[in-house]
């Protein structure tokens, strides 16, 4: 009796003393809820020199691992490279006529000499940047024109939306052409129309209608070929009868004069004397009524 007595009280001790041990060597208690802490680990606190290696530990099991640590970490060397490339794009956006011109050309030439994957991001961008720009001097315009002492601001910003206008369909041919380089034919189909409809008469609408022919979208006509109107202004003029050159006036005398030497001159008659004529008819009158 008395042995089972100390067999149960010496369990109990030991029992009693096992919270403490698992607390001492940083184990979590069994049926508690706060999680494994090493001392001093929490937010604001100091860590101990054991856990100097700091971000490197393992994640506490069942924990969300904390992403602002693992992005800072991690991949810091790449979000740094991301925005920095982000920079340069940006930095290459055109805020003027010339710009966006000269950032065309680049693009082409980049094109002609690089895959079309290279390219396609840039000129998409361009593309979306250019339509923002028209759209924003447009409403300059609008915006202006209310104001009578800026009609002048308000025409010019006009004239702004036009270029910025015609270069977005520019950039459009290139973004066509990019789609038609990777076989993405119906994706080039919308673009291409778009500047035809918008731009019937130009050099680009021109350009944009025979890509729709090179891609089976169009059939070529059996008539005059599709041409511009400044084209067809040149070749009419061409084609028109030279004007007849206009000949001297004495060069025309000299020709008819030798023609007149046979016609017969004709000699004025010489009127009749009718000095007498009057006293002598009076006078026979006078005679007769006496």
């Amino acid at each position: 009796m008395m042995l089972k007595a100390g067999t149960i009280a010496l369990g109990l001790a030991t029992l009693a003393l096992m919270p403490f041990a698992a607390l001492a060597q940083g184990s979590p208690v069994p049926g508690q809820n706060n999680s494994y802490m090493t001392p001093q680990s929490s937010y604001g606190g100091q860590s101990s020199p054991s856990n100097s290696a700091g971000y490197g530990q393992a994640p506490v099991p069942g924990a969300a691992p904390n992403q602002y640590l693992i992005n800072s970490g991690a991949s810091g060397s790449t979000g740094a490279a991301t925005v920095k490339a982000g920079k340069g794009a940006y930095s290459k956006l055109p805020l003027n006529v010339d710009d966006a011109k000269v950032r065309i050309a680049e693009l082409r030439n980049l094109l002609a000499v690089s895959s079309a994957k290279e390219v396609q991001d840039s000129v998409f961008q361009l593309c979306e940047w250019l339509s923002d720009m028209a759209d924003a001097h447009w409403k300059l315009s609008l915006a202006l024109a209310k104001n009578d002492s800026m009609k002048a601001a308000a025409a010019q910003e006009r004239q702004s939306a036009v270029k910025f206008s015609s270069l977005k369909h520019e950039a459009g041919l290139l973004k066509a052409e990019i789609f038609i380089k990777q076989n993405r034919l119906p994706e080039a189909l919308g673009p291409l129309v778009d500047i035809v409809v918008a731009e019937p008469k130009s050099v680009i609408g021109q350009a944009a209608y025979e890509k729709l022919k090179e891609i089976g979208f169009a059939e070529e006509a059996t008539g005059a070929g599709y041409q511009p109107a400044e084209r067809k202004a040149e070749k009419s003029a061409a084609a028109a009868p030279a004007a007849p050159t206009l000949k001297p006036v004495g060069y025309e005398l000299k020709s008819v004069t030798p023609a007149m030497k046979s016609v017969p001159s004709f000699k004025p008659v010489a009127p009749l004397k009718t000095v007498g004529a009057d006293p002598v008819k009076r006078t026979a009158q006078v005679t007769k009524t006496r």
